[in-house]
């Protein structure tokens, strides 16, 4: 194909990652996808740095979560987009559930994210600035330092007590 309606060919772009993309590494992903460790024969794994525990028996959904989710689909209220801060219904029922006596929380207080990722880079981001220093627990969850990382956030390290071992 010729003259100025060419498609684009792949390899004449130039397409260079961001300053997040260099900057990320996820230390979990890299000592997952390498390791060599042999399971045990004896006992099935469960392999909980796969991410997805429903590929593995054990973890199926309740009845209840299911009829719940077959009502939401048949009532077609719930087939679009939602905000992304989550639905006032269900922010509501996530402060109900951790409302106390002498602390109340409103939908207003909840904010619904993608999972336990998606709520730690949203609260760092949320928080810390490049060239912010951010303190984290040793040994603590590696995606911290993945997110720190990418976002030009620098990090100490402190050590968390002995006693947490006996938890």
């Amino acid at each position: 194909m010729e003259g100025k309606n060419r498609l684009y060919v792949a390899n004449s772009w130039s397409l260079q990652p961001s300053a997040a993309g260099r900057n990320t590494f996820n230390p979990i992903r890299a000592i997952v996808d390498t390791s060599t460790a042999k399971p045990n024969p004896d006992y099935e794994p469960i392999l909980l740095a796969a991410g997805d525990p429903s590929l593995y028996a054990g973890f199926e959904p309740s009845t209840v979560a299911l009829e719940a989710i077959y009502d939401s689909m048949e009532s077609k209220k719930f087939n679009g987009y939602k905000p992304s801060h989550g639905t006032v219904e269900g922010r509501t029922a996530v402060a109900e559930f951790h409302s106390t006596p002498t602390h109340t929380l409103t939908a207003d207080d909840v904010i619904m994210t993608c999972g336990c990722s998606g709520a730690i880079d949203l609260c760092i981001r949320g928080l810390a600035d490049p060239g912010d220093n951010v303190l984290i627990p040793s040994p603590g969850f590696a995606l911290y330092c993945t997110i720190l990382k990418a976002n030009g956030i620098a990090y100490k390290e402190y050590q968390l007590l002995v006693w947490w071992q006996l938890l």
